[in-house]
């Protein structure tokens, strides 16, 4: 859980770090994969749905 979160936490940052990045597509694709990943698990665990709740956080900032 904690990986996969991590994960798309860092697919995140890469994209904000550099919004002019010819694979940004790619990355964002992978980071949004993982957040219906761990959005799957909210209804068996707890972390999961705080994971998902900061993740959602992270993407709404980007996307503003």
């Amino acid at each position: 859980m904690y990986s996969m979160f991590n994960a798309t936490i860092i697919l995140l940052f890469c994209v904000i770090q550099n919004p002019s990045d010819a694979g940004n597509d790619a990355l964002i694709q992978d980071a949004e994969y993982g957040r219906k990943m761990i959005q799957e698990l909210t209804s068996r665990s707890l972390t999961a749905t705080r994971c998902c709740a900061l993740i959602n956080v992270h993407s709404s900032v980007y996307y503003i």
